[in-house]
C-alpha cells in the first residue's frame, strides 16, 4: 500500500502541468522541473537509503522516507509559486526513494517463498499505480484541481499507521549483514555516484524543461567525469559505498542496461505526453477546447489564439 500513492506520483502530475502553468503564469517548458525534480532526488535517494540500512532498521528508514515524501508532498501541493512547488518535489521525491529502499529492504528480509511473494506484490502494485498515474492524475484534475494531483503522495502517511503493527518485524540491529558495511560511510563514492545519476536524469530531461546548450555540455562533462570517477573509486575501495561485488555479479549489467533503457522510455513518453495535450487543447483544460481543424487553425492565427465555442 505504501508504494501506492509514490507511483501513482510519477505520472499523475504530467497531466496537470498545462493547468499548472496558466494558475502559476509560468511558460509550460517550466513546469517540467515538476516532473524533473521528482525524479532526480528519488534517484539520488535510493542508493544512500540503501547503505543507511546498514546502520538503521528498515522501519527506520520507512519513517524517516515517508515523512519525507509527506511532508515534499504537501508543500508542493499548497505551493504558490513555481519554486515552492519544484523544492516540494525535490523533498518528495527524496521521500520517495527512500521509502520504495525501505519496503524492499524488508520484503528481502522475509524468508524463501515469503520473500517471493511479497517481492511479487510489490512490483504488480508499483506497475499498476505507475500504469493508472496518468489516467488518476487527469480525474483528479478535473475534479479536485492540480493541487490535490500534488498532495497525492501525501496519502503514504496515513497508511504508514496501517504498517505500524509490523513495526518489530521491520526492526533489526544495525549490523549490516544485508551490505557488509559497518564502518565510515564512503562520502566519495556516493558523492561520485550522485553526480552521475544526477547528470544522467538531467540529460534525459534536458529538452523538456529546455536547459540551454552550454548547460547541457557542462552537465554531461560532469557525468562523464562522475563515471570516470566511480570505477576508478570500485576498483579502489571493492567494499566502498558501491560494492565491487555487486557490480560484478552476474546478470547485474545486462538488468542495469534493461532498466535504463525502460526508465527512459518512460519518462520520455511522461514528459512528451504533457505537451502534446498542451497543443491539443490550446493551453485550455480538458474537455474545456478541442483540436481545431484548418479553417480553425487560420482563425486562431489571425486573432493570436483560437477557443471552442
Amino acid at each position: 500500500m505504501l508504494v501506492l500513492p509514490m507511483y501513482v506520483a510519477l505520472g499523475a502530475p504530467s497531466v496537470a502541468l498545462p493547468a499548472i502553468g496558466r494558475a502559476l503564469a509560468v511558460p509550460f517548458g517550466a513546469t517540467a522541473w515538476i516532473l524533473a525534480a521528482w525524479s532526480l532526488t528519488s534517484a539520488l535517494a535510493m542508493p544512500v537509503a540503501g547503505r543507511l540500512l546498514a546502520r538503521w532498521s528498515p522501519f527506520q528508514v520507512l519513517v524517516a522516507g515517508v515523512v519525507a515524501l509527506a511532508a515534499g508532498s504537501a508543500l508542493a501541493g499548497g505551493g504558490p509559486t513555481l519554486p515552492v512547488v519544484v523544492v516540494g518535489r525535490l523533498i518528495g521525491g527524496a521521500g520517495a526513494g527512500t521509502t520504495v529502499i525501505a519496503v524492499f529492504a524488508a520484503a528481502t528480509a522475509l524468508p524463501g517463498r515469503q520473500r517471493i511473494r511479497a517481492l511479487g506484490i510489490i512490483a504488480a502494485a508499483s506497475a499498476t499505480a505507475s500504469g493508472c498515474g496518468t489516467l488518476l492524475g487527469g480525474a483528479v484534475t478535473a475534479w479536485l484541481g492540480w493541487r490535490a494531483v500534488l498532495a497525492i503522495p501525501a496519502l503514504a502517511l496515513p497508511l504508514l499507521l496501517v504498517a505500524w503493527p509490523s513495526r518489530l518485524a521491520l526492526t533489526r540491529d544495525g549490523s549490516g549483514e544485508r551490505n557488509g558495511s559497518t564502518g565510515p560511510l564512503d562520502i566519495v563514492g556516493a558523492a561520485v555516484l550522485s553526480v552521475l545519476a544526477g547528470s544522467l536524469i538531467t540529460l534525459l530531461q534536458a529538452h523538456s524543461v529546455g536547459l540551454p546548450t552550454p548547460v547541457t555540455l557542462v552537465v554531461a562533462a560532469a557525468g562523464a567525469l562522475a563515471a570516470v570517477g566511480l570505477w576508478w573509486r570500485v576498483r579502489s575501495t571493492p567494499d566502498g559505498f558501491v560494492p565491487r561485488r555487486v557490480i560484478a555479479s552476474r546478470g547485474f549489467l545486462a538488468a542495469g542496461l534493461i532498466g535504463a533503457t525502460v526508465f527512459a522510455g518512460y519518462y520520455g513518453v511522461l514528459f512528451r505526453a504533457p505537451s502534446l495535450i498542451e497543443q491539443a487543447t490550446g493551453g485550455g483544460p480538458p474537455g474545456s477546447r478541442r483540436a481545431p481543424g484548418p479553417g480553425r487553425r487560420l482563425l486562431g492565427a489571425s486573432r493570436g489564439g483560437w477557443s471552442a465555442p
